[in-house]
């Protein structure tokens, strides 16, 4: 398992991701890209998307869109995404990004990434138990917010 060195604290994110669940195990994916995020402390690290035309390299990198995205702060999240959230696909939350991090307006791209916690938005029980099979698998927290 990678992990944030010891003389650096990672930076906390905020970004959506699909749910998926098979089997009753419920899974964190990318929204733009079919990742499985890893589960429990173990990180998603960032690679050089396959349909991207330029040469392979370490993401992220100057030049390129590649790397895990997070916004910075939680009023960057597009309004309609707040709403989009209340379906069982879908959930926010936060993130924790290290390695090579390159800065963007609202956030970050990272290399490395695991959820940090997930946000507890519905009234929904269906939807409220997708998010908490989510964090368990994960071992993170669910957010009422």
């Amino acid at each position: 398992a990678v992990e944030a060195p010891d003389y650096a604290e990672p930076l906390r994110g905020f970004r959506a991701w699909r749910i998926a669940v098979r089997s009753g195990v419920a899974r964190l994916w990318s929204l733009s890209l079919s990742s499985e995020w890893p589960t429990g402390r173990e990180p998603l690290r960032a690679t050089h998307p396959w349909y991207l035309k330029s040469d392979p390299h370490d993401a992220p990198a100057l030049g390129c869109s590649c790397g895990v995205y997070a916004f910075a702060h939680q009023d960057r999240i597009p309004r309609s995404w707040w709403d989009t959230m209340t379906s069982p696909l879908f959930v926010l939350g936060e993130v924790d990004l290290w390695g090579v991090v390159v800065e963007h307006e609202g956030g970050w791209r990272a290399e490395y990434a695991r959820p940090a916690a997930l946000y507890s938005l519905s009234d929904n029980p269906r939807v409220e138990d997708h998010v908490r099979a989510a964090a368990r698998e994960y071992g993170v927290p669910v957010v009422a917010v």
